[in-house]
C-alpha cells in the first residue's frame, strides 16, 4: 500500500496535489478497518482501461479476496479536466469506478480563474484504491495520471502473532529492537500496566512496531493526564528519535497506543529525516521540559543532512503537549519534511510556546486539528516563522484563552501560506477593566492598578478607541499609553484588552470554505490575507495593519471582514474595495443641545446602488438622562441629496441595532455617491459616541 499525496510542482498535473473531501474520507475510513491489506494497485492497460491487481480489501474489518480485472474509464471531456476513482465494491466484490465532475477549465493550474477539479465521494461499502486525473482530450490513460490511494487499516487490538510480549516494566534499548527483530519478531507489545524506560535513536530500522494499550489525553480545559503505564523517554536532548541510515531509509516503522513521556531540551520524539511510510496513532507524546526552544515532537531533517528528506508520515488521534508541541522543519538541512498527513491531532502548550511551529517544509495537512492552550501560561497559537512552506487546516478549532500580548496565530516571514478550510478561529479575551478612565487622549488609566509590563501589545477595544489600537507604553500599575488616541472622557468606563488573534506580517493566510475567523487581525508588512470565493463566514473578522486583503469575487457584507479605518494597507478584489464593510470612526454630537455635531462622510470606490447599515453603536453620558439621534443622508448621482434615515436612543448603556433592523439605501436605477452620518443629544456637552458599520449591497 502506498497512498500518495503528490507536492504542487512535480506532480504531472496540478489538481493532483489537491487534498480534498474523499481523502480525508479514505484515510479516516482506514482507522475503521477499512482498507487494502494486499495487492488492488491500478495501472495503464490500453487506452482509457485500467488493469486492477488481484490483492485483498477490508471493509469495516470484513475481508475479501479479489482476483483481478480492469475497469474502462468514461471518453475525456473537450472542455475541461476531472478526476476519476476507481474503487473497490465490498458487496459484489467487483471494481468500478466513480466519474468526477468536469471543473470546466483546461489544464487547470493553481493560477486558473476557475476552481480545480475534485474527486467524487466514496461511495457507501467501497474502498478507495487510486484516483485518475482525466484532463481534456485525454484518449490514453498514462502512469502519470493515476495516483494511488489504497490505505491499510491498523491491525485488530491485540498483542498479534509475530510481535514480543514484555511485562514488568523496565528498561529496553534500540540495540534489543534490532536483536528482537533478528530472531523473526515483528516488533514489541509493551505490558500498559508498566513504566517502560526507553531512549535513543532507531537509525535504518524498518517494519517494526511498538505498541501496547496505554492510555493518555489531553481535555478540554488542557489537562494533559495518562494511566500509570507508559514509556519514560529519559532527559536527554532527544527521547525517541527516528532515523534512516546510510544505507537506506528507516521505513515502516509504527508506534500504536503508546504514552511517550521526557524531559528533552528538543524533542520527546524526533522524526530526524530519512524515515518514511511511518504511523503513530492513538498515542500521547508529553514534553516535561520548561525551554522555549523545546518540542514535544519535531518532524524535520536534522540528521540526515543533504542525503534524504522526511515524508508520508501518519500522525492518527494523537495528542502532543510541551513548552512548544509539535515543530516542523526545526532542524531541517538542505532537505525537508513533507507530505505528512495529522488527523484528530490535540495539542497544549505548557509554556509561552506556538502549538505548531513550520519553518520552510510544505504539503502538511492537519483534519479536524483542535489547540486546547487555555489558562494564565501558553499561548500562544498556532503558527510561527512560517518562511516557504505550506500548511493546511480542514475543520477543527484554533483555540486560545491564555490572554499573553502574542499572537494567536502568527505568519512571520518569507512567503508560506495557512489555509483554513472550514475551520474555527477562536477570538482571544484577555481581561476586561470596568472603572478605566479615558482622557480623549492616548493616556489609559486604570485606578485599581491592574496593569503590567506584559500588556504591551495587547489591544485595545474600547469607546472612541479605533480597530487595531494598542498598548504601547507600560507606564505605571495604573497608566499605559496607547497607539491610537480615544474619542471619549469620561470614568467608570469598560475597556478590554486582548491579543490580536492574528498576525500575518509576511506570506498569507487563506480563509476557506464556511471557516469561522474571528478577533482581530494585524496584517502587516507583505503579509497578505485571502478571502476565498467560499467563505461567508468573515463577518466576525476586524482586519488593522498595514498589508494586504484579497476579497473574493463573490463576497457580500454578511461574509466579509471588517476593515478598520486606521487600516492602511491595500485591499483588492470583491464587489467593494475599502468599504465592502467598513466602520465608521467615533462621530460626537455638537456640544449644544439638541444639535447636530459634524458628519462623517462615506464614499464608495465603485458603482454601487446601496449600502446597508449593518450595525450601529451608540455609548451615552454615563448615568445622565440623554437621547441621542443618529442621521443618515444618502446622496445619488443623478438625484443628489436623499430622505435622511433617523435612529433614537434613549437608555443608558450600549445599544445596538439587531439584525431585522437593517436599514438599507437604495434608489432604483441610481448610484450611491456617498451618505453622511451625523449624532445630536438631547443634553447640552454630552460625552456621548457614535459608530457606524455599513456594508456594500450590490453592484449594478
Amino acid at each position: 500500500m502506498s497512498y500518495a499525496m503528490p507536492n504542487y510542482g512535480t506532480s504531472a498535473f496540478a489538481g493532483q496535489s489537491i487534498q480534498d473531501q474523499t481523502d480525508l474520507q479514505c484515510v479516516a475510513a482506514g482507522s475503521g478497518g477499512t482498507g487494502v491489506l494486499s495487492g488492488l494497485a491500478v495501472s495503464p492497460s490500453s487506452g482509457m482501461t485500467l488493469a486492477v491487481a488481484s490483492g485483498t480489501a477490508s471493509y469495516e474489518g470484513t475481508t475479501q479476496t479479489y482476483a483481478g480485472g480492469s475497469v474502462t474509464l468514461p471518453a475525456a471531456q473537450t472542455q475541461g479536466d476531472r478526476r476519476d476513482i476507481v474503487i473497490w465494491q465490498s458487496s459484489t466484490n467487483t471494481v468500478t469506478y466513480v466519474q468526477g465532475a468536469n471543473c470546466g477549465v483546461q489544464g487547470w493550474t493553481l493560477s486558473a480563474s476557475g476552481s480545480g477539479p475534485v474527486k467524487p465521494a466514496i461511495p457507501a461499502g467501497a474502498v478507495l484504491l487510486a484516483e485518475v486525473y482525466v484532463a481534456y482530450n485525454t484518449t490514453a490513460v498514462a502512469a502519470e495520471n493515476i495516483v494511488d490511494k489504497r490505505v491499510a487499516p491498523p491491525p485488530p487490538p491485540t498483542t498479534g502473532l509475530g510481535l514480543k510480549t514484555y511485562t514488568g516494566g523496565g528498561t529496553l534499548t534500540v540495540t534489543q529492537a534490532i536483536s528482537d527483530q533478528g530472531a523473526g519478531f515483528t516488533g514489541w507489545y509493551l505490558d500498559p500496566r508498566f513504566v517502560w524506560y526507553l531512549s535513543g535513536t532507531f537509525t535504518g530500522i524498518s517494519n517494526f512496531r511498538v505498541t501496547s494499550d496505554m492510555i493518555g489525553s489531553i481535555g478540554w480545559n488542557g489537562t494533559v493526564s495518562y494511566g500509570a503505564g507508559y514509556i519514560n523517554a529519559g532527559t536527554g536532548t532527544d527521547g525517541i528519535a527516528v532515523t534512516g541510515a546510510s544505507t537506506g531509509d528507516a521505513q515502516g516503522l509504527m508506534f500504536e497506543r503508546v504514552v511517550i513521556v521526557g524531559t528533552n531540551a528538543n524533542a520527546t520524539f524526533h522524526l530526524a529525516g530519512g524515515q518514511r511510510n511511518g504511523v503513530m496513532r492513538d498515542s500521547l507524546v508529553y514534553n516535561l521540559a520548561t525551554s522555549s526552544t523545546s518540542y514535544g515532537l519535531i518532524d524535520d531533517t536534522a540528521d540526515q543532512s543533504s542525503t534524504r528528506n522526511s515524508e508520508d508520515w501518519l500522525f492518527d488521534n494523537v495528542k502532543v503537549a510541551g513548552f512548544n508541541p509539535i515543530g516542523i522543519g526545526i532542524g531541517d538541512t538542505s532537505q525537508r519534511a513533507n507530505d505528512t498527513i495529522w488527523n484528530q491531532i490535540t495539542t497544549r502548550c505548557t509554556g509561552a510556546g506556538y502549538a505548531i511551529t513550520l519553518y520552510q517544509d510544505s504539503n502538511h495537512t492537519f483534519n479536524n486539528f483542535y489547540d486546547r492552550t487555555v489558562g494564565s501560561v501558553g499561548v500562544l497559537g498556532v503558527v510561527n516563522n512560517l518562511s516557504t512552506g505550506s500548511i493546511y487546516f480542514r475543520g477543527g478549532e484554533l483555540l486560545n484563552n491564555s490572554g499573553n500580548a502574542n499572537s494567536h496565530v502568527l505568519v512571520s516571514s518569507g512567503s508560506g501560506a495557512v489555509v483554513l478550510d472550514g475551520t474555527s478561529v477562536t477570538a482571544v479575551t484577555n481581561r476586561t477593566i470596568t472603572d478605566a478612565t479615558l482622557n480623549g487622549t492616548t493616556t489609559l488609566d486604570d485606578p485599581a492598578g491592574s496593569f503590567t509590563a506584559a500588556d504591551v501589545g495587547l489591544l485595545v477595544s474600547g469607546p472612541g478607541y479605533p480597530i487595531g489600537t494598542s498598548i504601547v507604553t507600560y507606564v505605571s500599575a495604573t497608566q499605559v499609553t496607547t497607539s491610537n488616541a480615544t474619542t471619549v472622557s469620561g470614568t467608570n468606563q469598560t475597556v478590554t484588552l486582548a491579543p490580536s488573534t492574528v498576525s500575518i506580517t509576511a506570506g498569507k493566510i487563506t480563509v476557506r470554505a464556511r471557516s469561522a475567523p474571528k478577533g482581530t487581525w494585524d496584517i502587516g508588512g507583505t503579509g497578505a490575507l485571502l478571502v476565498d470565493d467560499s467563505s461567508n463566514s468573515c463577518g466576525s473578522l476586524n482586519v488593522y495593519g498595514s498589508g494586504t486583503v484579497y476579497l473574493a469575487p463573490n463576497g457580500y457584507p454578511a461574509g466579509s471582514p471588517t476593515i478598520s479605518t486606521i487600516f492602511t494597507g491595500t485591499v483588492l478584489g470583491g464587489p467593494v474595495s475599502a468599504n465592502f464593510k467598513q466602520t465608521t470612526p467615533a462621530i460626537t454630537p455638537s456640544a449644544t443641545a439638541n444639535t447636530y455635531g459634524t458628519a462623517q462622510t462615506v464614499t464608495p470606490d465603485a458603482n454601487y446602488n446601496g449600502f446597508t447599515v449593518v450595525a450601529a453603536q451608540t455609548v451615552l453620558s454615563g448615568l445622565a438622562t440623554e437621547t441621542v439621534t443618529i442621521q443618515i443622508t444618502p446622496t445619488w448621482r443623478t438625484a443628489g441629496a436623499g430622505t435622511p434615515f433617523t435612529f433614537t436612543y434613549s437608555s443608558n448603556g450600549t445599544q445596538a441595532l439587531s439584525d431585522n433592523s437593517k436599514i438599507n439605501l437604495w434608489l432604483d436605477g441610481d448610484f450611491l455617491a456617498s451618505f453622511s452620518v451625523a449624532v445630536k443629544s438631547s443634553i447640552s456637552s454630552s460625552t456621548a459616541s457614535v459608530t457606524v458599520t455599513v456594508g456594500g449591497m450590490s453592484l449594478v
